[in-house]
Parts: structure tokens; C-alpha cells; sequence
């Protein structure tokens, strides 16, 4: 009869994410949010998801042919009326955190940044970016010359 030691898969991620986290003590975390990218004729439609995070959080950035969408997180702590000094809750466990999000893309052509929009509902940010009429493919008609 032999003994078969288990051995846990996810011991050494949950060390690395101890450490990590160790590292990152002011509780400032920077998170990776998914995102689509869809491209039609007249407009991209970026879509990511941003749960937790409000209007007044999120801010789209359009230049030329680059869109950034950044969020900040932070938790709303108590303050100290008598000193206005912030004062940390007694956290029994703590697994939100400040966060941010930071996501970078550039687009195939420029952006018509007046005519474009954003949404946010359900937690998932829609930026729908208008193409500038200089990048749409235009037709030229053919003259023939006797």
C-alpha cells in the first residue's frame, strides 16, 4: 500500500498572489477589464466591462486614431470630523480595493470625435466612435476620354 501525496495545483499562485499583494500594500490596483472591438462601415463600437464604477469615474479619451478609456476606483472611507484626518474602518476581511482601469487602442482610421458617444449600463462601457468623413472609402466616377 502506498501513500499518494495530494498536491495542490493553486498553492503557488495563491503565494505569488500574497506576495503581490504584500507589494501593493496602499491597496492601489490596476485591473485588466475585457473588451470588444467592432468595426463597421461608419462607426467602431468598443465595448468594456467596468462593473462597480460610475460615470463620474470613467473617463474616454479620443485622439486622431486612439482611444483611452481609464477608472478609478476608491473606497469610501470615514473621516474624522475633529481632526479631518481619514480614518481606516476596522476591516475584518478586505478583498475590494482602489482600482483602476486603463485600457489603450488604436483604430484603423480617424475619428470623428463631435458625432461619437458613450454608455454606460449593466456595468459594460459603450463607445461607439463615429469615422471621420476624410477616412470613408469614397467612389470616383470613371470619365472616358475619346
Amino acid at each position: 500500500m502506498s501513500l499518494i501525496r495530494y498536491l495542490d495545483p493553486f498553492a503557488d499562485m495563491r503565494r505569488l498572489s500574497s506576495f503581490m499583494d504584500e507589494i501593493f500594500n496602499d491597496n492601489h490596483v490596476l485591473r485588466y477589464s475585457d473588451m470588444d472591438v467592432i468595426e463597421n462601415e461608419n462607426e467602431y463600437v468598443i465595448q468594456l466591462d467596468v462593473p462597480g464604477f460610475t460615470n463620474e469615474e470613467i473617463v474616454v479619451e479620443v485622439s486622431n486614431d486612439e482611444v483611452l478609456i481609464s477608472a478609478e476606483k476608491k473606497i469610501v472611507e470615514r473621516n474624522d470630523e475633529n481632526d479631518n484626518i481619514e480614518v481606516l474602518p476596522n476591516y475584518l476581511y478586505r478583498a475590494r480595493r482602489n482600482s483602476n482601469v486603463k485600457r489603450r487602442y488604436s483604430l484603423r482610421s480617424p475619428i470623428d470625435s463631435k458625432n461619437s458617444s458613450v454608455e454606460l449600463r449593466n456595468g459594460v462601457l459603450t463607445v461607439t466612435l463615429k469615422k471621420s468623413e476624410s477616412s470613408k472609402p469614397r467612389r470616383i466616377e470613371v470619365k472616358s476620354v475619346n
